[in-house]
C-alpha cells in the first residue's frame, strides 16, 4: 500500500508540475509612403451680367452687354457671336451688339449673345437671350368722329397686338396745336376736344405704342 501511494505521488507531481516557454522576439514593420499633392488648378468661371436675365426686352437695337470672369490668366482668349453667327474677339467690357427684329411676332424677336473664355485651364461659357422690340404695333382702325358748337368726339378701334399699350393723340388747326401730345391708356378708344371755335377744321393726329422699353 505504501509502494503504491509513493507512485501516487510521484505521478501528481509530475501533473502538478509547470512548463515555461520562452516567446520568441516580436517583429515590427513601419511602411512609410510620401504622397505630394498637386496644386490646385484655377478653374475659369464667367458669367454675363448684362442683359439682368434671358426676359429682357429692349425697344431698340444696340444692346449692352457685360460679363465678369474669375481665375483668368493672362493669355487668355475672349470671344463671342450674337446669333449663332461669326465668332468675334471681345473689344472690351461692356460692348455693344447689336440685335434684330424681324417685325413677325408681337413683343420682338428672341436673340442670344454667346461668350467664351479660354486659358491654359480650360474654357468657360455663357448665354443670355434677350428680345429686340422696334417694330411699333398696328394703326388704329375705323376712326369717326360727332360734333356740336365747340366739341368734336372721335372714337377708333385700338389694334389688336398682345403688346399694344397706349395711344398719343393731339389736335392741331390752322393756327398750330390746339391739345398737345395727350397719352390715353389702351382701354380708351375716343378723344373729346371742347372749347374749339366754330365754322373751323380740326385735325387729330392718333399714334399707337407697345409696352417696350423705350431706347
Amino acid at each position: 500500500m505504501k509502494t503504491k501511494l509513493l507512485i501516487l505521488l510521484i505521478v501528481f507531481g509530475l501533473l502538478a508540475s509547470t512548463m515555461t516557454v520562452n516567446a520568441g522576439n516580436i517583429g515590427t514593420a513601419i511602411t512609410n509612403v510620401a504622397t505630394t499633392l498637386q496644386a490646385a488648378i484655377n478653374i475659369v468661371t464667367l458669367s454675363i451680367t448684362s442683359p439682368p436675365d434671358d426676359n429682357i426686352r429692349y425697344g431698340n437695337t444696340s444692346v449692352n452687354v457685360v460679363y465678369a470672369t474669375t481665375n483668368v490668366s493672362g493669355s487668355a482668349t475672349i470671344t463671342y457671336s450674337l446669333n449663332g453667327g461669326s465668332i468675334v474677339t471681345v473689344p472690351s467690357n461692356p460692348f455693344i451688339v447689336t440685335g434684330v427684329d424681324n417685325g413677325l411676332a408681337d413683343n420682338g424677336t428672341l436673340n442670344n449673345v454667346t461668350i467664351n473664355v479660354t486659358d491654359a485651364n480650360g474654357t468657360a461659357q455663357a448665354i443670355r437671350y434677350f428680345k429686340v422690340d422696334i417694330t411699333a404695333p398696328g394703326q388704329i382702325t375705323g376712326i369717326t368722329s360727332t360734333k356740336g358748337i365747340n366739341y368734336i368726339n372721335w372714337t377708333w378701334a385700338n389694334p389688336s397686338n398682345t403688346d399694344f399699350n397706349n395711344t398719343i393723340v393731339n389736335v392741331t388747326n390752322i393756327s398750330g396745336v390746339v391739345v398737345p401730345d395727350t397719352k390715353l391708356p389702351k382701354t380708351i378708344n375716343y378723344f373729346n376736344a371742347t372749347g374749339l371755335n366754330p365754322n373751323t377744321e380740326y385735325t387729330i393726329r392718333v399714334k399707337t405704342e407697345d409696352n417696350a422699353p423705350s431706347p
